[in-house]
């Protein structure tokens, strides 16, 4: 009982049923656990947004081994290698995300997946040349390829069924948010340069990494309550069976 309660509750996707109709209904806007996993895709998004619109000033530096690209052509470049890491992302949650999961389970692929996203993105300014960029670039494609599905399938499991429209508006605001202030990392860009800018971006990744790691934790803690209570329940079940 114990084991495998712990299992359904640190990967959830094995335990994503509806919820009891007797049960009190609760909005995920009043549940922490739920407004954790909107932190993370703040962060997520922030992180990754934030890479998006830095990757073209990157891409123009003149220090860079492309000689002098005009605005256009690096805006130019710098989709291609963002269009080029959607398609590698996708590949990630289709053949690796279901493995990985399956192995660790939905909290530590968050955490795995937003270590590898943070890292990725805050060493991008650090590369010597393009070449380098492109393994730093894969690095972000897995992050986010790992991450990204994990909270999602993590918060479907936990949030309400009754509350869809609630869960769907909190990743939208998170959303919305961060493609609000991702873009502001511009301004860090012009004024203090391109490493802070992306260690900012990285940093979010990182946190989001902490938040996921609370989140394990607390549901270590409730895995231990239910199998502490479970010896209790049946003992009630056999008092009034007689």
């Amino acid at each position: 009982r114990g084991p495998t309660t712990e299992r359904t509750s640190l990967n959830p996707s094995a335990s994503d049923e509806p919820p009891d109709a007797a049960a009190p209904s609760r909005s995920p806007w009043r549940s922490p656990r739920c407004l954790a996993v909107g932190c993370i895709s703040f962060l997520n998004n922030v992180c990754y947004g934030g890479a998006a619109v830095l990757l073209p000033l990157l891409v123009a530096a003149p220090h860079r081994d492309l000689g002098d690209l005009t605005p256009e052509d690096a805006s130019q470049l710098a989709g291609l290698m963002f269009g080029a890491i959607g398609v590698a992302q996708a590949l990630v949650m289709t053949l690796g995300f279901a493995r990985v999961n399956r192995r660790l389970g939905l909290l530590k692929t968050c955490v795995l997946g937003s270590l590898v996203l943070g890292s990725g993105v805050g060493l991008l300014p650090w590369a010597t040349c393009m070449w380098a960029v492109l393994p730093l670039l894969g690095a972000v494609a897995v992050g986010n390829g790992l991450a990204r599905p994990a909270y999602v399938s993590y918060l479907s499991s936990i949030a309400d069924k009754r509350h869809v429209s609630s869960t769907l508006s909190l990743v939208d605001l998170t959303l919305n948010s961060a493609m609000m202030l991702g873009p502001q990392l511009t301004i860090v860009f012009d004024h203090r340069g391109a490493r802070p800018a992306f260690a900012i971006a990285g940093a979010c990744a990182l946190a989001q990494a902490g938040l996921a790691l609370a989140l394990l934790s607390v549901e270590r803690k409730r895995a231990r309550e239910r199998a502490a209570a479970a010896p209790l329940e049946l003992v009630a079940a056999d008092l009034a069976a007689r």
